[in-house]
């Protein structure tokens, strides 16, 4: 399928109109002329914005000083070590994906499946540690994710990582072309890979996945009203897994960052936040047995001004309308 025009890709933070889309790669989050800013107010382009609050979480012990307000702790007993872990990270060509994929590494992984629909792409990233495997993969594909289950049976974390997303409202759009592929990418894609693997980590004693989601799970914006449908569906997704997935001991973690400074959010205002931060974060989580990761301090801006005011974070958001033809 070729990608219309105006769409991107998107692997949980966001997106950038006007250019084309491909599936897989790194993560944004921007509507319109929004930026979420680490400043101490949530600032349009126009210049709107209202105060955040300044409230801050106290250090977990275990974090190096670092804020707590970069995870939701839970207390699980789902625990487990990504050094010696055998991992899988869909929509890895670049991004945030590579950015697991190096994580992981950096962090003493025995085995990295890193894949993409374009496995060529993943040539570079393939030669540089031999425990990389490249794998071809599109989390539409029935096919292709049977092989890659076949192909990694000894799996324990899988991250779904892959996205996509149109700039698109939900009235606005001239069809649902757009709305269905947010949804067969963002929503089916993350149930079918988990549903391949999830009898793989039973055999291996539980292990994980992540979900790689966007701060637009748990507010929209009608300026991508879709992909905010898509992702609060991946949301609602990834709780149910994770209550199914309790009894064999799966652990299941949701990544909910703002903007991201990938290739394709060069456009994009800054502050960004870096790939290698959501990935660290999110790997900091997976082994403290956390449910929610909200990565950077960026996203906790984000996330404290919505546990303030919840309301007038979404009535902001709401300011931002699609275009109209």
């Amino acid at each position: 399928m070729r990608p219309a025009p105006d769409r991107v890709v998107s692997t949980g933070g966001g997106f950038r109109a006007g250019q084309a889309r491909s599936r897989g790669a790194g993560s944004r989050s921007r509507a319109r002329g929004v930026v979420i800013t680490n400043g101490p107010r949530l600032a349009s382009a126009q210049g709107r914005g209202f105060p955040a609050t300044n409230r801050r979480r106290p250090a977990c012990p275990d974090s190096g000083g670092r804020d707590a307000g970069e995870t939701v702790q839970t207390g699980t007993e789902d625990e487990m070590k990504v050094e010696g872990s055998v991992a899988l990270v869909t929509g890895a060509n670049r991004g945030i994906g590579t950015a697991f994929v190096q994580g992981l590494l950096q962090r003493g992984a025995k085995k990295v499946y890193a894949a993409a629909r374009d496995v060529g792409a993943l040539k570079e990233l393939a030669a540089s540690d031999p425990r990389v495997i490249a794998l071809p993969l599109d989390v539409t594909n029935d096919a292709q994710a049977r092989a890659a289950a076949e192909r990694a049976q000894d799996l324990t974390l899988l991250i779904n990582n892959a996205g996509v997303a149109g700039m698109q409202g939900a009235l606005s759009a001239p069809d649902l072309s757009v709305a269905r592929e947010e949804m067969e990418v963002n929503y089916f894609g993350v149930l079918r890979m988990s549903r391949m693997f999830a009898p793989i980590l039973a055999r291996a004693g539980g292990g994980a996945i992540v979900n790689v989601l966007s701060m637009l799970s748990l507010v929209t914006l009608p300026a991508a009203g879709t992909y905010s449908a898509s992702k609060a569906a991946a949301l609602a997704l990834t709780r149910s897994l994770r209550a199914e997935l309790k009894r064999q001991g799966t652990a299941v973690i949701a990544v909910l960052p703002v903007q991201v400074d990938t290739a394709m959010g060069q456009g994009l205002p800054e502050p960004r936040l870096k790939p290698e931060d959501v990935a660290l974060d999110t790997l900091d989580g997976v082994e403290r047995g956390t449910e929610e990761v909200f990565p950077g301090a960026l996203t906790r801006n984000v996330v404290d001004a919505f546990a303030a005011d919840p309301k007038a974070v979404q009535a902001h958001l709401s300011a931002m309308l699609p275009a109209v033809n």
